[in-house]
C-alpha cells in the first residue's frame, strides 16, 4: 500500500513506476491519495492514470474520499492531509480485516493434487535428508 503521493511522483518523473512491481507485490493506492496525484494538471498526472489503469492497480476506497466528495458546492472543504487520513483509515480496515493466507496461487504440479507455489518452493529450498 503506497502511503503518500510524492514517491509515485518522483517515480512518474523518472518513467520508473513499474520499479513498484519488481519485487513481486501487489501495489494498492488510497482512493484519496490517487485524488491528490490526478486531480490538478501536472506533468505526471496522465502517466499515473495510464499506469493505474494498464497495471490493474488496486484503488482502497475510504469514507475519507467518500466524504469529500460529498462535501456541498462552496463549502469549505478540509485539503490538508486528507491523504495522510486516508490511509490511516485504509491501514485501520487492513488490521481488522480476517487474515488471509500468505500465498494465494494454486498451481499444479506432475501430482493429482494442486501444490501451492509457497510449498514447492519451500520444498525446493528446504535442505536435503541426511
Amino acid at each position: 500500500m503506497l502511503p503518500d503521493a510524492g514517491p509515485l511522483i518522483n517515480l512518474a518523473y523518472a518513467d520508473a513506476l513499474d520499479l513498484l512491481l519488481k519485487p513481486g507485490r501487489r501495489v494498492a493506492i488510497v482512493d484519496m491519495v490517487f485524488h491528490e496525484l490526478t486531480r490538478q494538471p501536472s506533468p505526471t498526472r496522465q502517466k499515473l492514470r495510464d499506469w493505474v489503469q494498464q497495471r490493474a492497480i488496486t484503488l482502497l476506497p475510504t469514507q475519507v474520499f467518500a466524504q469529500h466528495l460529498l462535501a456541498p458546492p462552496g463549502a469549505p472543504r478540509r485539503k490538508a492531509h486528507l491523504g495522510e487520513f486516508a490511509m490511516q483509515e485504509a491501514m485501520n480496515q487492513m488490521a481488522l480485516a480476517p487474515p488471509r493466507p500468505a500465498c494465494s496461487c494454486s498451481r499444479t504440479t506432475a501430482s493429482p493434487a494442486p501444490v501451492s507455489c509457497c510449498r514447492r518452493n519451500a520444498a525446493r529450498s528446504a535442505p536435503a535428508p541426511s
